[in-house]
């Protein structure tokens, strides 16, 4: 007797039947993923818009501060008691700051909305690291570390922006000085295939696995023992990384307590078809 007559489904009905149920199942699972893809692209860019205008809205009142107590500090409103001038830089220091760490968001949204604005060109990889050298020298030196880059034995070009390369470099500097008492701090850049490595080392106090997994987590203060937490918005190393991601790169760290920490990005090395044809030496 048949499947038909017994007016029971064949067993091969059965699995079509339940094979075409799966299938739209999936597919709108697929439509819903979608959906929640669009919602998520919708309430990140609201809060990317709507946290750059705020930062804007704060960063206007603190620039006046900034240029007002500039202009007493000059003497240029009369001349100042001792008094009067400390109460003036601290307001003017402290109106820096914070005018950095609105910057920060700024740039921190318009990294993670895609907006932040890239320039990629051939650029000297030991003169990038010179320069931000130079700028962070005076912060190592008032925590009595030695900042020195180690120069490549011949030039090194790199394919990306020079200013997020500066960027980059100095965040990591930065850290570097925050996070280590005594000892030094090494820059430096080495050629390894088609890419440019750069690391930045010291002889800080370095940090655990656990909280070196968190270190690049925006708006995370990692725990190193013994030192204070320092100030900030612990976004740094986050925007460090997003950068050099934005330019084709990675960025990844290592750390042994007691001894130090590295932290080391590679990014596309020039080839000798890029811009003017200036291509790279290897070291």
């Amino acid at each position: 007797m048949t499947a038909e007559a017994t007016g029971q489904s064949a067993p091969g009905d059965e699995s079509a039947d339940e094979v075409t149920r799966l299938r739209q199942e999936l597919a709108a699972a697929h439509a819903r993923i979608a959906s929640l893809e669009e919602e998520l692209e919708v309430a990140r860019e609201g809060r990317s818009a709507f946290a750059a205008a705020v930062s804007h809205e704060l960063l206007t009142p603190l620039n006046h501060i900034i240029g007002y107590s500039g202009i007493l500090l000059l003497g240029m409103s009369g001349e100042l008691s001792g008094e009067q001038r400390s109460h003036l830089e601290t307001v003017n220091s402290a109106g820096k700051h914070l005018a950095r760490l609105i910057e920060d968001v700024i740039d921190f949204t318009r990294l993670e909305a895609g907006a932040l604005e890239m320039r990629v060109t051939d650029v000297d990889a030991d003169a990038a690291i010179r320069a931000a050298c130079e700028l962070m020298e005076r912060s190592a030196r008032e925590k009595g570390l030695c900042l020195r880059s180690a120069p490549s034995p011949a030039t090194v070009w790199v394919r990306t922006d020079r200013e997020r390369l500066r960027q980059v470099l100095i965040r990591l500097i930065s850290n570097a000085v925050r996070f280590s008492d005594a000892g030094e701090i090494v820059v430096a850049a080495t050629v390894r295939g088609d890419r440019v490595r750069f690391s930045v080392s010291d002889t800080g106090s370095g940090v655990s696995e656990p909280e070196l997994e968190r270190a690049f987590d925006a708006f995370t203060q990692i725990d190193v023992g013994g030192l204070a937490k320092p100030s900030g918005l612990g976004l740094g190393l986050a925007m460090a990384r997003g950068m050099v991601e934005r330019l084709g790169g990675r960025m990844w760290a290592r750390s042994v307590v007691g001894e130090g920490s590295a932290f080391l990005f590679e990014l596309p090395a020039a080839s000798e078809d890029d811009g003017d044809g200036r291509g790279f030496l290897g070291v």
